[in-house]
């Protein structure tokens, strides 16, 4: 078995060898060469370790250090020597033999124990062949994007270069060092020492090409969201996990613990100024401090660390749980960190700080529960990607007594179904909930009447998104990316939302963040919940008008319809636009009274439209020219045309109408009959 995975092994070197020997060739045919290798590849059943793992009783190879004195000696002199188990590395450093304290330094970090937690895969990316291979030969992807990072005349890898769209989310990416996760999970499954070799020439490279520069820096190598991503997505997972490979080399396992205190002094000292990034970096400055003990500094980092995270809980977290960038991606990134933290202290034993976070860790992760869609991912909301809800939820099951969340995270196959009203509404959010079950093929709906958030915001204040028979209806736009321009304006603003816009304009901004809630109307009842709330747009007085108003109203009846009021206060002459996106899975067309979807198979929606004003209707789908239209983004730079429906008529003075939203073979003559017989929606 050994024997095949090394010629295994030999037939990938030899075909990479000679795609660098090629100048690596075209990227698309290189990338496609690899993936189809990758779809050949099978892990070995069983490895043969000998040689390539060492056993406890074994040492590292006593090679020449590639690291200099000066380095070497600015290490160990952050190190407390007194330190239990560091008196070999402390009797060479006093003799003056700076390499052998330093191999000692490393032998004792490799037979060190380690909290599980330490060298945890966060990502969830494991082992990827393709991400490997193409990585060992400069050539990185994010996002499906593939480019391959130049290197600088002195050989050391251009960690600046922002890849083959010119986009800084890609040099970011490139110094988190995300791929030595799989990379090293690579090592872990085969045994192939390249892996083992590469992560830590990687490691070396970046050391060497990217100098502390000893203050603030945005820079993609030392951004402090970077470092942070650095250490907790790449570092420790290869230090700890290739502890026992005599090819991740002594001299590359130095360097990196020559930078940590360049890491943990730039999370310290600099860190970003508010949001999730400084909760993420303070986080990793106590995840330093419990991985490495040893440092001088490291009692400093944590006591940092925990004073800092237990305030942004305070700070950054709402008493309904929501956290205040109001985005449900940022939300579980957010928690994510917050979880770990919790998560790290316990590890560590540091039990006295445990009860200034946990409190708010489980309120987080109630928002983040029965916020949940019937197919189990969370809102779309701000800027987020579609996040699964349901399957994250399991991580708060071993920390929290809640057995509402193990019926959600189950699907209803255990735990206890949840009480009370279905329908849930978060006051400090302005989150409203709206649900009939909690089966698959419930009702479900979210309208959004509260502040923007914190950041990551988008200007959709009264959107509402619709799903129900296991299909979503009416939908956010997601967030695509983060590059200025139109697009991007299309999905941050009221032109990719289920809202209103009056003469093209959007509404004024609403507060970022609140101190008390919102003043808005939120009833939840038995049959049927009733929320309202309003937006302002900017007077145009060279156009004879005024401040203008747009208030909207949902009722939503239980497990028949929504109805919606838009009730307009203009004055003059004013286009009105209504939109709805639709998923890009409807198809949907347009009949006398309004829409209706037209799938071949499950549930279909109709929306009625009930006005005595005349409407024009286009259905537009993926279109750029003249205006960005009918865009949907699950997920971070990816985009798929879907139908949006632009309803628009002209106003001189105020109006209302209304939208009755139901499934097809909802009873729709006793809806429109109760509609007709005075149905009003505003409270």
């Amino acid at each position: 078995m050994r024997g095949a995975m090394r010629r295994w092994g030999l037939v990938c070197a030899v075909a990479l060898s000679a795609l660098a020997a090629s100048g690596y060739g075209d990227v698309a045919s290189t990338v496609a060469e690899v993936k189809a290798q990758a779809a050949e590849w099978r892990p070995p059943a069983e490895i043969d370790w000998a040689g390539v793992k060492l056993a406890p009783d074994e040492r590292l190879p006593n090679e020449p250090l590639e690291i200099s004195s000066e380095r070497l000696r600015g290490l160990l002199e952050q190190i407390n020597l007194g330190y239990p188990g560091l008196e070999s590395v402390k009797a060479f450093y006093e003799s003056g033999d700076l390499e052998a304290a330093g191999l000692a330094l490393v032998e004792y970090y490799r037979q060190r124990e380690w909290a599980e937690i330490i060298s945890e895969d966060v990502s969830g990316i494991g082992a990827n062949y393709a991400m490997a291979e193409l990585v060992m030969q400069d050539i990185y992807e994010q996002h499906g994007n593939y480019g391959l990072q130049p290197r600088q005349e002195n050989g050391l890898l251009d960690w600046a270069d922002r890849g083959p769209r010119d986009d800084p989310e890609w040099s970011w990416w490139i110094n988190r060092m995300g791929y030595l996760i799989p990379v090293t999970a690579m090592w872990e499954q085969t045994g192939d020492p390249r892996y083992a070799k590469f992560a830590g020439e990687n490691i070396a490279d970046w050391v060497r090409a990217n100098p502390y520069p000893g203050g603030r820096s945005f820079s993609s190598a030392w951004r402090p969201l970077e470092v942070a991503r650095r250490i907790d997505r790449a570092w420790l997972f290869a230090f700890v996990r290739l502890e026992d490979s005599p090819d991740f080399s002594p001299s590359a396992r130095l360097l990196l613990l020559s930078s940590i205190p360049d890491h943990a002094d730039a999370l310290l000292n600099y860190p970003s100024l508010w949001g999730n990034h400084l909760l993420t970096e303070k986080v990793m400055l106590g995840l330093l401090a419990i991985a490495f003990p040893e440092f001088k500094d490291a009692g400093a980092w944590l006591d940092d660390s925990v004073s800092t995270v237990a305030g942004l809980m305070e700070k950054q977290v709402y008493p309904d749980g929501a956290y205040e960038e109001l985005t449900n991606h940022y939300q579980f990134t957010a928690l994510l960190s917050f979880q770990r933290y919790l998560e790290l202290l316990v590890a560590s034993g540091k039990t006295k700080y445990i009860e200034r976070v946990k409190p708010g860790v489980e309120r987080m992760w109630d928002y983040f529960a029965y916020a949940m869609r019937p197919d189990g991912h969370g809102p779309l909301n701000n800027d987020s990607d579609l996040i699964n809800n349901r399957r994250e939820l399991q991580r708060a099951l071993k920390w929290f007594e809640h057995p509402d969340w193990e019926y959600l995270a189950s699907a209803g196959v255990s735990g206890q179904e949840p009480e009370g009203f279905k329908s849930r509404y978060y006051p400090w959010a302005g989150h409203a909930i709206m649900r009939d079950g909690w089966t698959g093929d419930a009702q479900w709906a979210f309208f959004d009447i509260g502040p923007y958030g914190s950041d990551h915001h988008h200007n959709d204040r009264l959107h509402l998104s619709v799903s129900f028979g296991r299909k979503d209806f009416l939908v956010d736009t997601g967030r695509y990316n983060y590059l200025p321009g139109a697009t991007r304006d299309y999905f941050t603003g009221p032109m990719g939302h289920n809202t209103i816009m009056l003469d093209r304009l959007a509404p004024l901004p609403g507060p970022s963040k609140v101190g008390t809630p919102m003043e808005v109307v939120a009833e939840i009842g038995e049959g049927e919940d009733v929320f309202s709330a309003s937006v302002q747009f900017p007077a145009q007085p060279l156009k004879g008008q005024g401040p203008r108003t747009h208030r909207r109203t949902v009722r939503y009846l239980r497990g028949e319809a929504w109805i919606v009021e838009d009730e307009v206060i203009a004055f003059g002459p004013t286009t009105v636009e209504a939109r709805w996106l639709f998923h890009p899975d409807r198809m949907v067309e347009q009949d006398d009274d309004g829409l209706v979807t037209v799938d071949a198979e499950g549930a279909n929606l109709r929306m009625v439209l009930v006005s005595d004003k005349p409407w024009a209707v286009d259905l537009l789908r993926g279109q750029t020219e003249p205006f960005e239209a009918g865009w949907y983004s699950p997920s971070f730079n990816k985009r798929f045309p879907a139908t949006q429906a632009i309803f628009s008529t002209q106003l001189t003075a105020p109006a209302t109408f209304y939208w009755i939203i139901a499934p097809v073979d909802a009873n729709w003559d006793q809806l429109l009959d109760r509609f007709r017989e005075g149905l009003r929606l505003a409270p």
